[in-house]
């Protein structure tokens, strides 16, 4: 199966379906793929899945940074479901791009930044 119609079929059923022109472009594009190669990294993920149970449980401090079109809804209703972890919205970077953005960084530091020991407190030898 090429890659458009698996990327069609596999889809939630709440998606909007992509349009004639939007196929036609997915099948240029299948072109260049190899599924088999795409097909067999995909069934590599198997048991790298943590369900909800896992993410709740976790007690670390645990940043998500995530890109301003990254799937908006997905992530607030995460930040409801995991209120143990901390969500922060690169607005300012593309989908899955976040990490390529100059405030990346400044907002790992931020974050660390809440955890980091008081070095006033700790003794000088």
């Amino acid at each position: 199966m090429p890659l458009s119609e698996a990327m069609i079929a596999s889809a939630p059923p709440d998606w909007p379906k992509p349009g004639p022109q939007q196929r036609e472009i997915m099948k240029r594009m299948d072109a260049g793929q190899d599924s088999i190669a795409l097909g067999t990294e995909t069934v590599s993920h198997e048991g790298l899945w943590v369900d909800d149970k896992k993410l709740r449980a976790i007690t670390v401090p645990t940043l998500v940074i995530y890109g301003g079109n990254d799937r908006p809804a997905f992530y607030a209703e995460a930040k409801s479901r995991f209120p143990n972890l901390r969500f922060k919205t690169d607005r300012r970077s593309r989908s899955r791009a976040c990490h390529a953005s100059p405030e990346f960084l400044a907002d790992i530091r931020e974050f660390l930044g809440h955890f980091a020991p008081d070095t006033a407190t700790i003794p000088l030898h």
